[in-house]
């Protein structure tokens, strides 16, 4: 909408404002505003616009309101730049659990380029991390994520890490995971779970295949 300038003393609405013809470098400063509205249009403006990446990353690391997370989280999506999924990676740790769960859908809807930085993740020292990096990866299910999670099948030591790996790969329909998916009571003796999730898996995927 472009600018009234029949009222010379009326200060143009917000969304007047957004209608104007903005570079990067001004959406950027704007989505360092003081107003969270300006910084939401800000970061929806700056959607797909590789050079603003950083900047979005940076703002999204102590944005306190989740509509313009959210809005951030959008327009970084839209970026093809191998960095993003690496910043949002760290996100990971934030003890913001619903930027957290946010973070995860967007790495999730990356595809497969979020793979090395979940990748990464599987092998960090803190079990909550590997968990949110296994969610993650149930949402990319690129040509990396089955073998990666058969992996934690094979080698996770957390038990929950396990079940989670598991249960993303019954529900995708990972035959190629079944041995190792049998395997799991075998590793995990004192967790009945890991038995159900194994049978589940024999009558599931053996549907499948």
């Amino acid at each position: 909408m472009p600018l009234v300038t029949g009222n010379s003393g009326r200060t143009p609405r917000p969304d007047e404002q957004r209608g104007r013809p903005r570079d990067v470098a001004g959406l950027t400063a704007e989505l360092r505003g003081a107003d969270p509205q300006q910084r939401r249009w800000a970061a929806r403006d700056l959607a797909g616009e590789a050079a603003a990446a950083a900047a979005l990353c940076d703002q999204l690391e102590v944005e306190p309101e989740a509509s313009v997370q959210e809005a951030i989280l959008t327009a970084l999506v839209d970026i093809d730049d191998e960095s993003v999924p690496w910043r949002l990676a760290d996100l990971l740790a934030s003890d913001d659990a619903e930027l957290r769960n946010a973070v995860i859908e967007a790495l999730g809807q990356m595809g497969p380029r979020a793979e090395p930085a979940m990748a990464e993740k599987l092998d960090h020292a803190d079990p909550d991390l590997r968990l949110f990096a296994v969610n993650a990866l149930h949402g990319i299910d690129g040509p990396e994520t089955r073998a990666l999670l058969v992996r934690v099948l094979r080698e996770e030591p957390e038990v929950n890490v396990c079940a989670a790996a598991a249960e993303v790969l019954i529900d995708v329909g990972a035959d190629e995971a079944l041995p190792a998916l049998r395997g799991l009571p075998g590793r995990f003796p004192d967790h009945e779970f890991m038995t159900f999730l194994a049978e589940t898996a024999a009558a599931r995927l053996n549907d499948v295949g």
